[in-house]
């Protein structure tokens, strides 16, 4: 690489290496294209850095990308990086930074930063780090990627940060309060924050009021953490909001109709196993540009409103109502999905027949339910996106339709512990994508087919 790196080559505005297989050390001879603006050397795969002073010519790169390259012995790594006055897009996952001895040096120069998204993803930091992020952390700064390391909670300099629109902080293993998180960002940076991604954390505590001071949200992911108790009403009030994920928590206190109004535009809502039941939340069919739903394993014992089933004409992508207690017919499926939907209704009491389903649907999941019947209608559907169909432990009869070998895109056929009868059609040797097949308690018959 070195004398590709010593040639005529000055004038280079833009150089991606990323994703090949090279090995050793970065050579300095990176710092002679003095003109560079862009630079990715992301997943090269062994590559490794002695130091960065090389990176101190490159007064003009705005674009630095070095994810799964070890930093672990570039001391002072921060002072190098602060003097490209110009660079304001730095992505550094996956670089071992935890287990760099000097980042900073004592004259830190502390000068406001330019960098405009800062990625440090999964580089097991500890909350130690946040005494050399502080001189990054300026209102340049637009978007800021913590997840994946090792933070208890966040200093209270971020709340400070006006320009902050997107914070990312999931997968991080301390318990902390989540007021007390959210009240360190609860200055300026609440009222630019849009998005803040925290997933899968030990956040403790419930959803406080503070969260009416982030009137800019318009996604907020909580999923798989600890919380518990009553949510907030002032969160139904953010007026921006359009992405909302608090599933896998202990989370109640939804409010009533009314108060769901307040949320006009949002697309995605996921309030798996929080607790909404035992009645069936009418205040979703208030949300009419919802895409997404997902309420699964949230207590509900109700039948679900008629007007439920065609509220999203043609707009849904996703509806999972799986492992609740819902009992009742299922009217329509054709109505309300887009192309490549998923729907999941599993681990239900619904029963009666399966009459309409959209042809726009990838995933289609019934079982474990008590539906009866034939399963003729899957031939108004066969020139459609069928990927994966389960079917299974219902109390479906009749025989398998020769119109399943239309299905040239099905992977996955699950009819198990039903009542279908009849011979098995020889459907099976034309579906050229099909993955698995369960066909396990039936009454099926006669001779096996040549596939």
């Amino acid at each position: 690489m070195e004398p590709f790196l010593q040639g005529s080559l000055t004038e280079l505005r833009e150089l991606d290496l990323s994703s090949n297989s090279l090995y050793g050390a970065i050579p300095p001879e990176f710092g002679n294209l003095t003109n560079l603006q862009v630079l990715f050397l992301s997943n090269v795969g062994r590559c490794r850095i002695e130091n960065l002073e090389w990176l101190s010519p490159l007064s003009h790169l705005e674009v630095l990308a070095m994810d799964g390259i070890s930093l672990a012995k570039t001391n002072h790594w921060v002072d190098v990086i602060l003097s490209l006055r110009k660079l304001y897009w730095l992505s550094l996952k996956g670089c071992e930074l935890s287990q760099v001895m000097y980042p900073f040096s004592s004259f830190l120069n502390s000068s406001s930063s330019s960098i405009e998204v800062l990625s440090l993803q999964n580089n097991s930091l500890n909350s130690s780090m946040y005494r050399w992020l502080f001189p990054f952390t300026s209102n340049n700064l637009l978007s800021l990627g913590l997840s994946d390391n090792m933070l208890d909670g966040i200093p209270k300099y971020l709340g400070n940060l006006c320009s902050l629109e997107t914070l990312s902080f999931y997968n991080n293993s301390a318990a902390v309060k989540f007021p007390d998180f959210l009240n360190n960002l609860s200055r300026c940076t609440s009222l630019s924050l849009k998005s803040l991604y925290a997933s899968n954390n030990q956040f403790t505590g419930s959803l406080p009021d503070e969260i009416q001071k982030f009137t800019s949200l318009t996604g907020l992911s909580l999923s798989e953490n600890q919380l518990k108790g009553t949510i907030s009403k002032k969160l139904w009030e953010l007026p921006n909001l359009n992405s909302l994920d608090l599933s896998e928590n202990s989370l109640q206190g939804f409010p009533s109709s009314d108060y769901m109004s307040n949320l006009p535009d949002i697309e995605y809502i996921d309030l798996s196993s929080c607790k909404l039941g035992p009645r069936f939340p009418k205040w979703i069919q208030n949300l009419k540009n919802l895409t997404s739903i997902e309420i699964a394993n949230t207590g509900i014992s109700d039948t679900i409103p008629l007007k439920f089933w065609d509220s999203w004409p043609s707009q849904l992508t996703l509806l999972n109502l799986s492992s609740n207690n819902i009992s009742g017919k299922v009217p329509d499926l054709s109505s309300n999905f887009d192309n490549n939907s998923v729907i999941d209704l599993s681990s239900n009491n619904f029963d009666g027949p399966i009459t309409n389903v959209s042809s726009t649907v990838a995933l289609l999941n019934l079982s474990r339910n008590k539906f009866s019947g034939g399963i003729s209608f899957l031939c108004e559907v066969v020139h459609g996106f069928l990927v994966i169909l389960d079917l299974s432990h219902n109390s479906l009869s009749g025989q398998i339709p020769d119109c399943l070998w239309h299905f040239k895109e099905l992977q996955v056929l699950n009819l198990e512990h039903n009542n279908l009868s009849g011979r098995l059609p020889a459907f099976v040797g034309s579906m050229i994508k099909l993955e698995a097949l369960d066909l396990y308690k039936n009454d099926l018959s006669e001779e096996f087919p040549v596939c």
